[in-house]
């Protein structure tokens, strides 16, 4: 998967996990397969990732603060048995 795949999905997952199930996405095979990224990518790959998006997340103009990323890394943690 790519940067922007791995996004989006991440994007669509959350949300839906975390009740936004109009904007959301339910697929687990897609979330099968951001978990296999996630496990199977260097760490030094994903925290790269999650740098970047955490970066865009927040950065200028944005709504979204460090909570939002608390959330997402939560997210991870609980919903994709990532731990960060």
């Amino acid at each position: 998967m790519t940067y922007e795949q791995v996004r989006d999905a991440i994007d669509g997952l959350m949300a839906y996990d975390l009740d936004a199930t109009d904007s959301g996405i339910k697929d687990e095979a897609l979330r099968a397969r951001v978990k296999a990224w996630l496990h199977d990518a260097p760490d030094t790959l994903v925290m790269s990732w999650l740098t970047d998006y955490a970066h865009d997340l927040t950065g200028s103009g944005s709504q979204y603060t460090l909570e939002d990323v608390r959330a997402l890394i939560e997210w991870l943690r609980d919903y994709m048995e990532y731990d960060v």
